[in-house]
């Protein structure tokens, strides 16, 4: 197996995870009033410690996965042009 074909896998396993990310932890939408004051909304109630370090993962991870996704992106090109370039 040469580097190409690593370099292709790995990229297509980043862009997996990446879209696994994004399927599962979506970005949050922040509205707003029309004064301009943002709108806090609890589903479940007054948030508790566990919920709060859950919604900062979330965001963390959503704001990760399209990262990961032009990482694993220019994996798979560089997997490509390379060969292109060794044959010269």
């Amino acid at each position: 197996m040469n580097l190409a074909w690593w370099l292709n896998t790995l990229g297509l396993l980043l862009a997996t995870g990446a879209a696994l990310l994004m399927y599962y932890c979506p970005t949050r939408v922040q509205l707003y009033t029309e004064k301009g004051d943002s709108v806090v909304t609890w589903t479940r109630g007054t948030p508790s410690e566990n919920m709060k370090r859950r919604g900062q993962l979330q965001i963390a991870l959503s704001r990760i996965a399209p990262l990961l996704l032009a990482f694993g992106f220019l994996l798979q090109l560089a997997g490509i042009l390379l060969p292109l370039c060794d044959s010269r």
